[in-house]
C-alpha cells in the first residue's frame, strides 16, 4: 500500500521506539519540525509508517482510488489526507508588517494574541474580519478579492512571501444604493501602466462606469468654444453697450441694424466674457440616437442621482431610478427607431 504513494512525500517508519525516515525531504525545516515532537512521542507510539506531505497542497484525492496514511498541512472535503499542525507551529511563521521576521512559534504567539485580545473591550473593537496567510490553494483567492471590494468589512492579504501577482486599480466605490457602499467591480491587472478612475456619472445601472486608459489614443479631439456668464460683470456689460454708437430710430435698413447689434453685442462679450477654448474627447462619437432630448434627460437622471446620494431618502432613490429607466428606454426606443426594427 505504501509504494503507490511514496511519491507524495517523505516515508516516515517507527519500529521498536526508532525513527526511520527517507533521506529526500523536499522542505527539510518542515520535516525537522515534526521530528522535534516525533522524537518526544516516540516512547507512547506503536511501530507505524506514514508518509509526510510537506507540500502546499494534498495529496490523496478521494477519486483516485488509493487510501494510505498520508499527514498534510492542508485538505479539502475531497481529500483522505490526515491533517497535522502545519509547519508554522514550530518554526519561525509568515513574515507580515507587524513581525518582519516572522511571527514565531504558534503555540507561543497564540497565547499572546489571547492576552492582547482581552486588553481590548470588545465595544472598542472594528467590526472587521482579519486574515494574513500564505497562497496555499486558489480557494482562498475569493477572500482576497473580497477584502480589495470591501476593506470596511475585510482586512486579508497574503504574506509578502507568498504575494498574489495582480493589484487592484479600483480604490473606490463603484455601486453606491442608500443603504450601502461597495466596490464590487474590480479591474486586477500585472500591467502598470494602465490608468483607471471610476465616473460617478453618467449613471445608467446602480452601478459606476469604470474607464481603463491603456495608452491608446483612437478618439477623435474636439475644440469647445463657451463662455463664463455666471461669473461676468454683467454692469459692466450694460454700461458698454450704453456707450456704443447704435443707428438711429429713424433708420429703416434692418440687415445693417442687424448687423451693428451683433458686431456690438458680441464686442462687450469680448471683453465681459471672453471666450475660451478647450480640447474633449468625442464621447458619442456619431452615434445616430443622440438628440437633445437624451442630453437633457441624462443631465437630470445625474441631477436626481446627486440628490439621492446626498439625503438617502426613499423618494429621491425611487425619483433617481425613475428617471434612469425613463432614459434607457428612450435611448433604446431611438436605437430601434433609427435601425428599422420599430413597427
Amino acid at each position: 500500500m505504501m509504494e503507490h504513494v511514496k511519491s507524495k512525500g517523505t516515508k516516515y517508519q517507527i519500529i521498536n521506539n526508532q525513527l526511520y525516515r527517507d533521506e529526500y525531504c523536499m522542505f527539510p525545516a518542515r520535516c525537522q519540525g515534526v521530528e522535534h515532537f516525533l522524537l518526544e512521542l516516540l516512547p507512547k507510539l506503536p511501530d507505524v509508517e506514514f508518509i509526510l506531505n510537506t507540500r502546499d497542497w494534498p495529496q490523496i484525492h478521494k477519486k483516485g482510488g488509493i487510501v494510505s496514511p498520508v499527514f498534510s498541512f492542508s485538505k479539502t472535503l475531497e481529500y483522505y489526507d490526515i491533517m497535522y499542525p502545519a509547519w508554522s507551529f514550530w518554526e519561525g511563521g509568515p513574515a507580515i508588517s507587524l513581525y518582519p521576521r516572522g511571527i514565531g512559534r504558534w503555540d507561543v504567539h497564540r497565547n499572546r494574541l489571547g492576552k492582547l485580545g482581552n486588553t481590548t473591550q470588545w465595544s472598542d473593537k472594528l467590526s472587521k474580519a482579519f486574515f494574513r496567510g500564505s497562497r496555499t490553494s486558489s480557494e482562498r483567492d475569493p477572500l482576497i478579492l473580497l477584502s480589495r471590494e470591501n476593506p470596511d468589512m475585510v482586512d486579508a492579504s497574503y504574506t509578502k512571501n507568498q504575494a498574489w501577482k495582480s493589484d487592484a486599480l479600483i480604490n473606490e466605490y463603484t455601486r453606491i444604493t442608500k443603504s450601502t457602499s461597495t466596490r464590487i467591480d474590480l479591474v486586477l491587472t500585472n500591467q502598470k501602466d494602465i490608468s483607471c478612475k471610476v465616473l460617478p456619472t453618467p449613471k445608467i445601472t446602480d452601478h459606476s462606469i469604470i474607464v481603463a486608459d491603456l495608452g491608446r489614443n483612437n478618439e477623435t479631439t474636439l475644440t469647445k468654444t463657451y463662455r463664463k456668464y455666471n461669473i461676468m460683470d454683467v454692469t459692466g456689460f450694460q454700461m458698454k453697450l450704453m456707450d456704443m454708437q447704435w443707428p438711429s430710430s429713424s433708420s429703416i435698413d434692418v440687415s445693417n441694424n442687424a448687423d451693428i447689434l451683433i458686431t456690438n453685442v458680441l464686442s462687450a462679450l469680448d471683453q465681459f466674457a471672453p471666450e475660451k477654448s478647450i480640447n474633449t474627447k468625442d464621447v458619442w462619437g456619431n452615434k445616430l440616437w443622440w438628440n437633445e432630448d437624451i442630453a437633457n434627460e441624462i443631465k437630470k437622471r445625474d441631477q436626481y442621482y446627486k440628490k439621492a446620494i446626498f439625503t438617502k431618502t426613499d423618494t429621491d432613490w425611487d425619483d433617481f431610478k425613475q428617471q434612469r429607466n425613463s432614459r434607457s428606454n428612450n435611448q433604446n426606443y431611438q436605437t430601434k427607431l433609427l435601425s428599422g426594427k420599430n413597427r
